[in-house]
């Protein structure tokens, strides 16, 4: 997989990428992402949720059930949750204990707020018959003043595949706890 970086004197250049998953770009790592990238990735984080549940084997039930899209929520939005929760046990523990020094446990190129935010917009496109074409979607970030990289999901298409379970039953769509968001 390659992903196309525009450079400052705006020549593109291709750039080889991960080889697991769905890997829309490799800027979605702390010390790369920023405030301009998020929704990129955001799209890649849900994507990646999406394809976790296509291919886990416990999806392969019998039942009417909202188990695939709840395994969505879970990669995509309650992993945050779970390291706040572990993060917020630390902390108290340190307090407790007078250490210092752990850092936020906390998905910075997609954080819990965007998480959360974004769930309930893309919940229905979380489900193991939904196909959307994502073709004419192109997403821009700027990484710095003279980088900016274009993924045009026309060119990778690492995101149009059929999933592998849940697609033999009906699914409903998994919808949190009001009090959660």
């Amino acid at each position: 997989m390659f992903q196309k970086l525009r450079k400052n004197n705006n020549t593109l250049w291709w750039q080889k990428c991960c080889s697991k998953g769905i890997y829309l770009t490799d800027v979605c790592v702390p010390s790369r992402c920023s405030n301009s990238t998020i929704q990129l990735c955001c799209v890649q984080k849900f994507l990646q949720a999406r394809y976790r549940c296509c291919n886990n084997e416990s999806q392969n039930v019998m039942r009417p059930t909202d188990s695939f899209s709840k395994c969505c929520y879970e990669n995509f939005v309650d992993t945050e949750m779970k390291k706040n929760a572990e993060e917020r046990k630390w902390k108290a523990r340190e307090e407790k204990e007078g250490e210092r020094g752990r850092g936020e446990n906390q998905d910075t190129c997609c954080p819990l707020s965007a998480t959360k935010r974004y769930w309930p917009l893309t919940a229905e496109l979380c489900l193991p018959n939904v196909s959307v074409n994502l073709t004419e979607i192109k997403i821009e970030a700027k990484i710095s003043d003279s980088e900016q990289i274009v993924v045009n999901l026309d060119e990778d298409r690492s995101w149009d595949y059929k999933c592998t379970y849940g697609t033999s039953v009906m699914q409903f769509i998994y919808l949190p706890d009001t009090d959660k968001f």
